[in-house]
């Protein structure tokens, strides 16, 4: 207040005003009315150092009733009170929102986000410091800044427009761009785009982005991809080099390596690969006794973030290295064994993200699994190898036998085949130039020599045969198996004129395969239906196919004298017969069938009952 003011004085404003309405002419008779009415503020002093504020009013009346009179009603309040309240809202308000904006400031300013304001056409308003930092730029320079100069090669300012246009309208704009520092090194960012509510000035709509930088995102997730394709796709000992590698890139650490227990006293370890600073180094074995790697084998360590050489004073290598921090996770074998460890390691202290913390851990579970697959797959070569040997050396033993058997077969051929067509011959001439002289029972014995010596050399033609089965080379050829069944049949037919024997062949059976080893496997097989109906007088032969499960089986039915199944595992063998001297026959015919059709890569069965007849099963696959 002014110190000249009076404590006791009083002023009316307008008072001068109100003296000369007492004498203001008026014309015409009327009623009483209000012809003025109004009010002011005005501040009073008062003793006390506080203002007392007053609420005026003034009403002027006037009557004219043929007498002219005035009359004026001036009134006061006090509101001192009223006016208090409202300064200390008004007060109250400007500090909360002052408040605000500090908290909003600083919420800002301590984001782990990189914040910045966008007007309509791109300019930067406003950035947080975490852009400063990150970008290299001043403030200054970042809102001069173009979105090209923060971009990396190839993202360009249409293309940034038409995120924040997007976001202009209220959609959330949520996507992965390239930034690029200061010093022109590009590096992946997460953009969250969204309108401000409250723009900066009237009609002027801007944006906030919020920018992550996922640098340590994405080489977790490289690194995770590379880990997932394998061994499979690569060399072992390459890939055990790229998983430390990648490793060392996750972590932003100097060395990482992968480490085998060595068998069987466990107490060295053996690296498996290991990356040292720009690449990787040879590989080395040392003692687990005092360093973080038997801490972490025996789990009782995994993260050491600094000061790891001073807790591990003993292990010179940490000291030659000048290693700071260390991360170490146990290889675990599918059994629960203990296989080794992988370790990252940095000459400065190590803080792994949120993103980076669980990949060595992933790494760990991966590698084990590779490192036990390998060691495996190296067992069963050493085996092979093995077998290889054992192949070779039977092969070796085969071969001698196969020469043998051929000499045999050659001795058999020529040297026995000749005493027994002597054998023949003598007991002929015997018969024809002798037999005045032998009675019937020297005659009766001299064609038991001649039988027995023919019987004998079929027995030796279809030992022949049989070995001859497993040599020589195929000659694939269309076969009809119609027409060398249906010339099966008329050779028995020449040969046993006296039988009647009603035959069924399916007509244009035709298949792949050696028409010289598949006709001697239809005789023995069409033969041998001939043989053992023999003594049905309505003996029938069928022979035809049928697919089943996709594949044609063809069958060799007879009504003869069929056969036990309990025995049938016998058929097949040579000189196994299952029934007795009634039925011809040398006991070959059924093994040479099955060596061909195996040689020809099918299979062949029997199924059968006594009395009831056979059948004979086979299957070719095609070539």
């Amino acid at each position: 207040m002014p110190a000249s003011r009076s404590p006791r004085s009083f002023s009316l404003i307008g008072f001068g005003f109100l003296a000369g309405l007492l004498y203001m002419p008026l014309d015409a008779l009327i009623m009483a009315f209000v012809l003025n009415k109004g009010g002011f503020t005005q501040q009073l002093l008062h003793p006390d150092p506080d203002d007392i504020w007053m609420r005026g009013s003034v009403l002027v009346l006037t009557t004219l009733f043929g007498f002219f009179s005035q009359r004026i009603v001036n009134t006061h309040r006090d509101t001192t009170a009223a006016l208090k309240q409202m300064e200390s809202k008004r007060q109250t308000t400007e500090i909360k929102l002052l408040a605000s904006r500090k908290l909003l400031e600083t919420v800002f300013e301590a984001s782990p986000d990189m914040i910045f304001i966008h007007a309509t056409e791109g300019p930067i308003l406003e950035v947080n410091n975490n852009v400063l930092d990150r970008y290299g730029f001043s403030k200054a320079a970042i809102r001069d800044a173009s979105v090209e100069k923060l971009s990396g090669n190839g993202y360009t300012h249409d293309m940034a427009m038409r995120h924040i246009q997007r976001a202009l309208t209220g959609q959330a704009e949520d996507f992965e761009w390239l930034a690029k520092d200061r010093h022109n090194h590009e590096f992946p960012v997460e953009v969250r785009l969204r309108r401000l509510k409250e723009d900066p000035a009237p009609g002027e709509p801007a944006v906030v982005a919020v920018v992550r930088d996922i640098t340590s995102q994405k080489k977790s997730d490289n690194a995770l991809r590379s880990l997932a394709k394998g061994a499979l796709e690569t060399e072992f000992d390459d890939f055990l080099r790229q998983a430390a590698h990648n490793l060392a890139a996750v972590y932003d650490a100097r060395f990482a390596f992968v480490g085998r227990l060595i068998e069987p006293a466990r107490t060295h370890v053996q690296t498996l690969a290991v990356w040292a600073g720009e690449g990787p180094v040879d590989n080395f074995s040392y003692a687990l006794e005092g360093t973080p790697c038997n801490d972490i084998i025996n789990l009782k360590a995994e993260l050491i973030p600094t000061n790891a050489a001073e807790l591990y004073a003993g292990d010179e290598m940490l000291l030659q290295m000048g290693v700071d921090s260390y991360y170490g996770v146990p290889l675990i074998g599918s059994s629960g064994q203990m296989l080794g460890l992988v370790s990252v390691m940095d000459t400065h202290p190590m803080h792994p993200s949120d993103w980076s913390e669980p990949v060595l851990k992933v790494f760990a579970a991966r590698l084990a699994n590779e490192i036990e697959r390998h060691e495996t797959l190296q067992a069963l070569k050493l085996q092979e190898i093995h077998l290889e040997q054992q192949v070779a050396k039977r092969t070796q033993e085969l071969e001698s036998i196969n020469r043998e058997l051929e000499a045999f077969s050659y001795s058999v051929s020529h040297d026995l085949r000749a005493p027994l067509r002597s054998i023949d011959g003598f007991s002929q001439v015997l018969l024809e130039d002798y037999r005045e002289l032998l009675d019937e029972t020297g005659q009766d014995y001299l064609q038991r020599v001649r039988r027995a010596s023919q019987r004998m050399g079929i027995l030796i033609d279809e030992l022949l045969q049989l070995s001859r089965i497993g040599r020589g080379e195929l000659k694939i050829t269309t076969c009809n198996l119609s027409e060398l069944a249906a010339r099966t049949v008329t050779h028995l037919r020449e040969q046993y004129p006296q039988r009647q024997v009603k035959t069924l062949i399916a007509p244009e059976m035709k298949i792949q395969g050696d028409a010289t080893l598949i006709g001697i496997m239809l005789d023995n097989l069409i033969g041998n239906a001939w043989k053992y109906s023999s003594n049905n007088p309505q003996a029938e032969i069928e022979f035809g196919s049928k697919v089943s499960d996709g594949q044609r089986v063809y069958h060799i039915r007879d009504n003869g004298c069929g056969f036990d199944k309990r025995y049938a595992d016998k058929l097949f063998g040579a000189f196994q017969r299952l029934h007795g001297s009634e039925y011809e026959g040398t006991g070959i015919g059924l093994a040479t069938a099955q060596r061909i059709i195996h040689r020809l890569g099918g299979d062949i069965w029997a199924d059968a009952e006594l009395n009831k007849g056979a059948i004979f099963y086979f299957i070719l696959p095609p070539k």
